[in-house]
């Protein structure tokens, strides 16, 4: 399951991290090395609005198929009452 189901948490994370890596080599005037992770955070950002948000609200995590890694196969979406309450999925 490890190889087709995405936590938004665990993306998110990595997208703030990939973002100030990137702001420390510019700051230490590496610019060319941080440009890639720049473009890659900005991919990640795609992907996420892409893949991991319906309706204004952004996913637990997906379950995408193992052959068709583009369209995931359900989308938990936390409800607005709280942490462990209503999770409905979308196909």
């Amino acid at each position: 399951m490890r190889d087709w189901m995405v936590s938004s948490w665990t993306v998110a994370l990595l997208f703030q991290q990939i973002n100030r890596y990137a702001e420390v080599l510019t700051r230490v005037g590496w610019r060319s090395k941080a440009e890639p992770l720049r473009d890659l955070a900005a991919a990640m950002r795609a992907d996420v609005n892409r893949h991991l948000i319906r309706a204004g609200t952004i996913a637990g995590y997906a379950l995408f198929a193992i052959r068709a890694a583009r369209s995931p196969s359900c989308c938990c979406i936390q409800a607005t009452h709280g942490p462990g309450y209503a999770t409905r999925c979308c196909r």
